[in-house]
């Protein structure tokens, strides 16, 4: 499981959450292609119930706009 793709133990629970938290500011450029490869992650492990926490620090440009439209999409990840 996670231990061939990140270096983690061999298996997980059904009730294995991965956290992963992303700081972002003034990034409207690559969320369009980061939040997908990163909710493509939980394909490679299915036991694991991913979940994704964005850090907006104030951005001014659509960063927030373009993470709340993936969080419509999204609202278990997300």
């Amino acid at each position: 499981a996670l231990k061939r793709h990140f270096g983690f133990r061999e298996s997980f629970e059904a009730m294995d959450i991965l956290s992963i938290v992303v700081p972002v500011y003034q990034n409207e450029q690559n969320l369009e292609d980061t939040v997908p490869k990163l909710l493509s992650l939980e394909t490679m492990v299915p036991d694991v119930r991913l979940e994704l926490v964005f850090v907006d620090d104030g951005s001014s440009d659509r960063s927030l706009e373009l993470l709340r439209r993936f969080r419509a999409a999204h609202p278990q990840q997300l």
